[in-house]
């Protein structure tokens, strides 16, 4: 086995060339900035005069969610009369670009961007609603300036705790208690499953005190310039993205599985297949046979690190923790209607991850199938015996993909009704 430590093996078969990969994705990101964008419908809002004034104080200390926290600007910045303020530790990976973007592109109201010491600051102007995104690391960075808006804001001052890891939450709770005691305190997950666990952990801890505190699944998903040329390839992709940490991920078992598919299909098939791994780290181990099939990308901007999963038919989440049916979400859910492309999944991942739906979502066989033999079987369904393409792959990829956009655009929209709804009432 190899190390990947930022540059692939120089010893492929010119299956896979990284530096082509890479000057690709960036060329046609580039470009996509400047045109119109993904396949989406124009926010109905973004013709209409605000016709009310809510500032919103977005924090994010800790560093590691920009992806969560461009879902909660989209959101909110698409409730009309909102003027977002975002508090950010370190913005990583061009997340600015992204930003700029989407309030470009859907005609929202400005933004704009400063570092948590100035929300500290008692200059500052107090928010009609805090939202933490990570809230977890949070409550403790800023926690004179929520001392102060507890004590000085309005009395419908509303906060928004983001939990990430739910067994954290004893930890959380001594800062925020004061804030449910007088109902202006809301709870947000990543998924349902996490809300779930959520309610059972808090209930656990004091049923009475928060029984009225609201707790909604917010999965998040947001809008990038995809290019659609990078789907138009003869290039069969698969991916998968996130930390390159054999925790999170099964790294190693996915890709000897993956070795193992090649082995057993036909030479023309092969010929045409790239696995993408993209995502942060140091390292990753890939077997020394499939090296020629693998693109490693290492702390891609997420523009083009979106385009590059974009190009790919189906993304593998290989959870190496079972915590992510459980108590955690993973960011390849959303990264799937992010990107475009459908995630591959058992039955206990649909369940899990209530706001996937079986039309967006290639489905393994048994309640916990491999993937990669999911991936095996459809290859062999759509490709015959010697391994030439049927008419039937397009098609079946193209539908599979529609799909995928569809669910998004709904998740967008009702992650944007929540966030009216919460503005809108203010507390819990």
């Amino acid at each position: 086995m190899s190390l990947v430590t930022g540059l692939p093996s120089a010893g492929s078969n010119g299956h896979v060339t990284f530096f082509v990969t890479i000057a690709m994705v960036l060329a046609t990101a580039w470009l996509a900035l400047y045109l119109s964008g993904p396949e989406v419908v124009e926010n109905a809002l973004s013709d209409r005069q605000p016709d009310t004034e809510i500032n919103v104080a977005l924090v994010e200390t800790g560093g590691s969610h920009d992806e969560v926290t461009a879902a909660l600007y989209y959101a909110l910045a698409s409730v009309p009369g909102v003027s977002t303020t975002m508090y950010l530790a370190k913005p990583r990976f061009g997340i600015e670009n992204v930003y700029a973007w989407i309030q470009r592109r859907y005609k929202l109201t400005p933004y704009s961007i400063a570092r948590p010491y100035e929300f500290q600051s008692h200059d500052t102007p107090l928010p009609d609603t805090i939202v933490l995104a990570s809230c977890e690391h949070d409550v403790y960075v800023v926690d004179s300036a929520l001392d102060n808006n507890f004590e000085s804001g309005s009395k419908k001052q509303t906060l928004v705790c983001v939990m990430h890891h739910i067994d954290r939450f004893q930890a959380v709770e001594e800062r925020v208690r004061r804030w449910a005691r007088v109902g202006r305190l809301r709870f947000l997950t990543l998924s349902p499953h996490t809300a779930n666990a959520l309610r059972k952990e808090i209930d656990t801890f004091d049923p009475i005190l928060y029984t009225k505190v609201t707790i909604d699944a917010f999965p998040p998903v947001f809008p990038v310039p995809l290019d659609p040329g990078t789907t138009n390839t003869e290039r069969l992709s698969i991916a998968m993205q996130g930390n390159f940490e054999d925790s999170r991920r099964d790294y190693l078992k996915t890709l000897l599985e993956f070795e193992r598919m090649i082995d057993e299909l036909p030479e023309p098939i092969v010929r045409r297949i790239q696995f993408i791994l993209a995502g942060d780290g140091k390292k990753v181990g890939v077997p020394g046979k499939v090296m020629p099939y693998v693109s490693v990308n290492f702390s891609l901007d997420y523009i083009p690190y979106y385009n590059l999963l974009h190009a790919s038919f189906a993304l593998i989440p290989a959870f190496a923790d079972e915590a992510y049916y459980k108590t955690k979400a993973s960011s390849s859910i959303p990264a799937s209607f992010i990107a475009g492309s459908p995630v591959v999944g058992s039955k206990q991942l649909l369940e899990s991850y209530g706001y996937l739906s079986p039309e967006s979502t290639w489905q393994t066989k048994s309640a916990e199938g491999s993937e990669m033999a999911a991936i095996y079987e459809l290859l062999r369904r759509h490709f015959d015996d010697n391994g030439l393409e049927r008419s039937s792959w397009k098609h079946v990829v193209e539908e599979k993909k529609r799909a995928v956009r569809t669910r998004a655009l709904e998740l967008m929209a009702e992650n944007t009704d929540l966030m009216r709804e919460i503005l809108k009432k203010k507390g819990s």
